[in-house]
């Protein structure tokens, strides 16, 4: 947030400066994701800031759709991820897939950086705000 409200100070950014309310925004949807952060920067000097989280957030359920489909043991799971948002292996236990195939699709998934692990709680969430966004609004269209 400090780099947010601070562009000019951080990285000498002086033909725009964010609000209060337009930092809010941009941590909400991406969090604290430099690179992310970089990117929505950089699209700010040509589309207002509203457009621009809009058409992020779309991006990240095009990558939820894209990364799922045809694979209804991936949609099924990030199904359980879209309702609880940090999950354990017992939240799992509803599902058809068990034993190493869920283990193997939960690796792949945090292989290719839509769920991230946290081996000290043992669950998984979204890789990060954008994602979690990517998978709410996957399955609510």
């Amino acid at each position: 947030m400090e780099w947010l409200l601070n562009l000019d100070k951080y990285s000498k950014i002086k033909d725009y400066t964010l609000t209060s309310e337009d930092a809010d925004k941009m941590w909400e949807t991406v969090g604290g994701s430099m690179w992310e952060i970089q990117e929505i920067l950089a699209r700010l000097f040509d589309h207002p800031l509203d457009e621009v989280l809009t058409a992020y957030k779309k991006e990240m359920r095009g990558i939820i759709a894209h990364y799922t489909e045809f694979d209804k043991n991936k949609l099924q799971l990030l199904e359980v991820v879209n309702k609880k948002e940090i999950v354990s292996g017992t939240d799992f236990e509803t599902l058809p897939i068990k034993g190493s195939e869920l283990k193997e699709l939960l690796r792949d998934m945090v292989k290719n950086n839509i769920l991230y692990f946290d081996p000290t709680l043992a669950v998984y969430y979204p890789q990060g705000k954008s994602y979690q966004w990517g998978i709410r609004l996957y399955f609510e269209q």
